[in-house]
């Protein structure tokens, strides 16, 4: 009796083990893009002045080039 339930054990995880497997799928290479964040520090001296943009692309010096201008008297924007 022992050697029937064995057997059956081993004959079901035969029978079931393909399905267990991932099935296969066609995997598409998608162009992946990196994605690039623009950060634009606006500032001017006063409100009859241009503004002027320097881009960054870390947000970090951003704010502290911006901080600095503040601090100097410029009106600044970050966006």
């Amino acid at each position: 009796m022992l050697r029937n339930i064995l057997v059956a054990t081993v004959l079901s995880f035969g029978f079931f083990a393909p399905l267990a497997l991932p099935a296969a799928s066609e995997a598409h290479d998608f162009p992946v893009r990196p994605h690039h964040r623009h950060y634009q520090v606006y500032f001017r001296e006063c409100v009859h002045d241009r503004w002027q943009v320097r881009t960054f692309h870390d947000r970090g010096d951003a704010y502290r080039v911006a901080h600095r201008l503040r601090h100097r008297g410029f009106e600044v924007i970050v966006r």
